[in-house]
């Protein structure tokens, strides 16, 4: 009996335990991302490829009142000169779709590489310099070039986590892919040196984590009422944007 009794009692604390942590936290305040419940969804599943100079774009209606709230786009933009850049980005359509993130200091850093080659004979010199702009230090001595306050950056959130209605929101339109860009100037002529200039600026800080499944979370305000939900996306190849569901309270 005595067996029975504690083999009972275990399985009313596991029963007890389990519904403690499939508990719903979804409610004006707070959401938690993948837990539906409460919500207005909108089952997508749609990739978005943009092409060479050519966007593509989907508009998200996440309160289905007939008027687009966000837009997502995907591109490849560049010339001949200036290479190929993928760029993956969300837009807020209106001021009262609004987009969930922090301010940060955005600090660029400067890093100088220089590399010395020789010509036949040991002429000419060739000295390559290349100028780095990031937003990482790449060296301890890195001096800092640039720092702007107040920078708004997307929060990119993974399943089961909590966004509340007190979070930091804002009407804006973010690029969410890494950037990198580089450019080589013409090389400069000094009696038997040459001097070749390369700038190199990178911003792998803050994007969307390639080849993974995100949450953006959202508001959405209309006069006194808000209500908070997400965005279940996809970021392939720096550009491709798999758009999987929208969420939203009821």
């Amino acid at each position: 009996m005595k067996s029975r009794g504690l083999l009972i009692l275990a399985i009313m604390v596991a029963l007890f335990s389990c519904e403690k942590d499939n508990k719903t936290i979804n409610n004006r305040d707070e959401i938690q991302t993948g837990n539906d419940s409460k919500m207005l969804v909108n089952r997508m599943d749609t990739m978005l490829i943009g092409g060479y100079n050519q966007k593509t774009s989907i508009n998200l209606d996440m309160n289905e009142d007939g008027s687009p709230d966000f837009q997502l786009t995907s591109e490849v933009w560049g010339s001949p000169g200036m290479g190929q850049h993928p760029r993956a980005q969300i837009l807020s359509l209106n001021s009262s779709s609004l987009i969930n993130g922090n301010l940060i200091n955005d600090t660029t850093f400067y890093h100088l590489r220089a590399d010395t080659s020789y010509g036949e004979n040991w002429t000419p010199v060739m000295i390559s310099l290349t100028h780095i702009y990031s937003c990482e230090r790449t060296e301890p001595n890195d001096s800092i070039t640039l720092i702007e306050p107040d920078q708004f950056e997307i929060c990119y959130f993974t399943t089961d986590a909590s966004i509340f209605l007190t979070d930091y929101y804002l009407a804006d339109t973010l690029q969410m892919n890494y950037k990198y860009y580089y450019h080589a100037e013409d090389p400069i002529y000094s009696h038997d040196t040459i001097f070749y200039n390369y700038r190199s600026y990178t911003q792998s800080c803050y994007y969307f984590p390639t080849d993974q499944i995100r949450y953006i979370g959202v508001k959405l305000t209309n006069g006194d009422k808000e209500r908070i939900g997400w965005i279940k996306l996809g970021l392939f190849d720096n550009y491709k944007l798999m758009i999987i569901e929208t969420a939203l309270l009821r």
